[in-house]
């Protein structure tokens, strides 16, 4: 009896130590919930963004035209919006505003050239968070665009 008591403890030992040094292994995460903004119903929905530092943009609609709302606050209207990108670092954000048939990089609330076309997928911050890069199309060519300008066109 008193070895069937002993073997039972044993199994029952090894079977709860394999959950602590599992735990140990795979450390639980703790996720604190709190309102980081509160936005309207006329919002985009899958336009919410937030930055590593906390600042948040999303996209609403006004009319028949959209805008983005940064930290709280409404910013141009333009007929689409797409592709809110936030810097690695969190101190700059772009996206991509299309008006008629033009389509422009809005960069830290700064219209930049107009193109033919953006390709959203493609913009793209450095590590840094310095530099942006992103391919455009004018025409039949498409360039890449960099904070320093438009580069060589292709086909």
């Amino acid at each position: 009896m008193t070895w069937r008591r002993l073997i039972i403890g044993f199994l029952f030992f090894l079977t709860l130590s394999a959950g602590v040094f599992a735990a140990a292994e795979h450390p639980y995460r703790v996720f604190i919930e709190e309102t980081v903004a509160t936005v309207a119903q006329s919002w985009v929905p899958g336009t919410f963004t937030i930055s590593p530092d906390g600042r948040f943009a999303y996209v609403v609609v006004v009319g028949n035209q959209q805008k983005v709302v940064l930290d709280g606050e409404e910013q141009q209207a333009y007929q689409e919006i797409a592709g809110l990108r936030f810097s690695p670092d969190g101190k700059h954000f772009a996206y991509v505003a299309k008006q008629g048939h033009q389509s422009y990089l809005v960069y830290d609330g700064n219209t930049g050239k107009p193109f033919d076309a953006i390709d959203v997928a493609t913009l793209r911050f450095s590590p840094d968070g310095r530099r942006y890069a992103f391919i455009g199309k004018t025409g039949d060519k498409h360039l890449v665009v960099t904070e320093a300008g438009a580069g060589k066109t292709y086909d």
